[in-house]
């Protein structure tokens, strides 16, 4: 089992080229946007700029789609109930069982900003090798402490997983 994060990284792709710096700042601004995004009517132009990005970076769609799996599977199990137990306004009911409209309004907003921030990550990692994130990181200020602990966890990551297939 490998991350893999980087498998991508050597591709030709106007995404690839842009200076990592510039990337992480340009990228992760992106990122606080989206999850700042309240009104339901910006949702779609997130998608939007989502799949633009998404396509300007030539990063394959099944890559992309095994990535959000796992998280996308503990998003559904904190969300799953929200309809059923946030909002005042019914919009069908079935016993004891009651579906609210305010609930469902904040399962898609919920939804949609995890899968654009997710494919955003995606794509701002998956676009450069990790020790270039690594340097980027450490030029942009950020504490050496810090980027190293980021470094030695995805190392040993790696090697869990490594360990993992070698048991399998």
């Amino acid at each position: 089992m490998k991350l893999a994060l980087d498998r991508y990284a050597h591709l030709n792709s106007p995404i690839h080229r842009w200076e990592q710096r510039s990337k992480l700042v340009g990228l992760l601004a992106l990122i606080f946007a989206f999850a700042l995004v309240e009104d339901l009517v910006l949702l779609p132009g997130m998608v939007v700029v989502t799949l633009v990005l998404l396509g300007l970076s030539r990063l394959p769609l099944g890559f992309v789609l095994h990535r959000l799996r796992y998280p996308g599977l503990f998003i559904a199990a904190v969300v799953i109930f929200l309809p059923f137990v946030a909002g005042e306004t019914v919009l069908w009911q079935w016993g004891w069982l009651t579906l609210r409209q305010e609930g469902c309004i904040a399962v898609i907003a919920i939804a949609t900003r995890f899968i654009c921030i997710i494919t955003m990550s995606l794509i701002l990692f998956g676009t450069a090798p990790f020790l270039t994130t690594i340097r980027a990181l450490r030029s942009l200020g950020m504490p050496h402490t810090i980027v190293d602990m980021m470094l030695l966890s995805y190392r040993y990551i790696e090697e869990f997983g490594q360990t993992l297939t070698t048991m399998q």
